[in-house]
């Protein structure tokens, strides 16, 4: 799995009205018509049991500048320390937000799929936004940053 490249995601949501989170490489899009997301989360993962008890929760694909965030919310020893960057929102009803990233959604949850030793939540999108910039992503168990090919193909 480790040679799968894949973008980097923080999903968040709020319980109990305080802000949980965790980064994620499963976001996909599932359908444009409807428009749903789908993930994955791991069953022992901190956020797993708010995330599954939320009705909404908000996804933001992280970018390359993002690399401290992404480390942050990937390590399971510093929970205390996330949500404490001034780039986090944590003034929205909706779900914790972050302001970084290359895009950002709003999501319902609609289901809640048990699989192996994760939950597969498929969400539908209320609302995107998008802002420049290259996107972060994980291979080889390591964040990198897109790598443009000098040539163009043919």
């Amino acid at each position: 799995m480790a040679r799968l490249a894949s973008g980097v995601t923080l999903i968040t949501c709020w319980a109990d009205g305080a802000p949980v989170g965790l980064a994620a490489t499963s976001l996909v899009s599932l359908s444009v018509n409807p428009p749903r997301l789908l993930f994955s989360v791991r069953r022992a993962a901190s956020a797993h049991d708010a995330l599954l008890k939320a009705g909404r929760c908000a996804a933001v694909a992280l970018a390359e500048a993002d690399l401290d965030e992404a480390q942050l919310f990937a390590a399971s020893d510093v929970l205390g320390r996330r949500f404490k960057s001034p780039a986090w929102r944590l003034n929205d009803p909706f779900a914790p937000r972050y302001s970084g990233g290359v895009a950002r959604f709003d999501l319902a949850i609609e289901h809640r799929i048990r699989a192996a030793e994760h939950t597969i939540l498929i969400a539908e999108v209320l609302e995107v936004a998008s802002q420049p910039g290259a996107p972060l992503l994980y291979f080889e168990r390591n964040f990198a940053g897109l790598v443009q090919d000098p040539q163009p193909a043919a």
